[in-house]
């Protein structure tokens, strides 16, 4: 056997089916770990800590967002419960800022995996989650959500000035 051939006999050969390496319970659980971790330094018992001790939590982070991002593809979604969802506070801005003065221009908007997820990491009721995806409630637990596949086909790049903008704001 040449090596061409050896080549497309390792490229054509049917791969083995080898399980999981993380079930996909697991894989919700370690999301909830990390949107909590991610809450933890916006904390002033984060910024309590010394240096050294918040650049491991945040070296952890950025190791928790790589994995994440892996394993999410050994997952295919399952119905709409099983597409990404994003969410956003409902009036963060005002409420968190509007004593301060010192709005930062922007919202933090939270991705997750699936319903579920996004669910237990926030203490919210699915049901109700689902009701404001589908467009039934306005908010549910002072939050607004969408499929991701939504929320991202309403922005539109403007390249003159390297922004996203919503084409559509109403929410």
């Amino acid at each position: 056997m040449d090596v061409s051939t050896f080549i497309i006999y390792i490229i054509l050969k049917p791969m083995p089916n080898y399980r999981s390496p993380i079930s996909k319970e697991k894989f919700h659980w370690l999301e909830i770990y990390f949107f909590r971790l991610m809450l933890y330094t916006e904390t002033d018992e984060f910024r309590g800590l010394k240096a050294q001790m918040r650049d491991k939590i945040v070296q952890e982070i950025n190791y928790m967002t790589q994995t994440l991002s892996i394993l999410e593809h050994l997952f295919v979604p399952e119905g709409n419960n099983e597409k990404p969802v994003v969410g956003w506070r409902v009036g963060y801005k005002k409420k968190k800022y509007e004593k301060e003065g010192d709005d930062p221009g922007y919202e933090v908007i939270y991705r997750f995996s699936c319903v579920k997820t996004a669910a237990a990491a926030l203490d919210l009721n699915r049901n109700k989650l689902s009701m404001v995806i589908n467009g039934i409630r306005p908010h549910t637990g002072g939050y607004k959500f969408v499929f991701e596949e939504e929320y991202e086909s309403d922005l539109e790049f403007d390249p003159e000035n390297s922004t996203f903008e919503f084409k559509n704001t109403d929410s």
